[in-house]
Order: C-alpha cells, then structure tokens, then sequence
C-alpha cells in the first residue's frame, strides 16, 4: 500500500499490478475518465473531508469509491 515519506509530498503514484487484488482501482479510474461529474463529486468528496484525520479521510472516499463500484457492477 502507499507509504508517505514526507508529509510536504503533494503527489503519489499508484501501480496496480494486472490480476492483482487491487484492479477495482482500474475499474473505478475508468468510470471517472468516463464521467467528468463523478470527478467532480469525487473532489467535492475529498474537499469536503480535508479537515479530517488521515483515516477518516479514507473513509469518507472509500464511501464514495464503494458506491461507484456498485454502480458500475449493475450497469
């Protein structure tokens, strides 16, 4: 998982390895790449969360990134 070295740090590259655990993340980039009102919900989210502690911070966008994963299983 992510390791921050440096809390000054602004940016983070995620790899995700083909048949890995962690290919939701694709499926969930592509419906944003899909979808620029997703991106903005999705920033809206995270905006909205930025005063939280690290963990809750998580939590508020796996929320959203469950949701959106749901929602593009049914689809």
């Amino acid at each position: 998982m992510l390791e921050w070295h440096n809390q000054d740090e602004e940016h983070a590259v995620q790899l995700v390895a083909q048949g890995s655990p962690f290919e939701m993340f694709i499926v969930f980039r592509d419906a944003l790449l899909a979808c620029p009102a997703l991106v903005d919900e999705y920033n809206q989210v995270k905006l909205n969360a930025a005063h939280l502690s690290a963990t809750e911070y998580r939590a508020a966008k796996s929320i959203f990134i469950e949701r959106v994963l749901s929602e593009t299983k049914s689809q």
